[in-house]
């Protein structure tokens, strides 16, 4: 959820690190990494999103126990995202 980004970002954002996202496509044993967020420019003391994303809000499982929530999933884009092969 967009929720679960923006509070990844504020402990990036606190550990001063960027944030990478890992995608690992089993079926092809392929990892795709990308930067998410990383320390704005323009001010060194706060971190903005970088990636392309979209969002779009829809009814999720509200709880392992059920029930429905309304939540603003992020689709990111990963088309310039570095990919790591394995070697064999």
């Amino acid at each position: 959820t967009l929720e679960k980004l923006i509070e990844a970002k504020d402990l990036a954002n606190l550990l001063q690190v960027p944030l990478v996202g890992f995608l690992y496509l089993k079926g092809d044993g392929v990892l795709m990494t990308k930067v998410l967020a990383r320390e704005a420019e323009d001010n060194p003391n706060a971190y903005e999103f970088v990636a392309n994303m979209e969002c779009r809000k829809s009814e999720t499982q509200a709880t392992t126990n059920g029930g429905t929530a309304n939540r603003c999933n992020a689709y990111l884009d990963m088309s310039d995202a570095k990919m790591f092969r394995p070697k064999c």
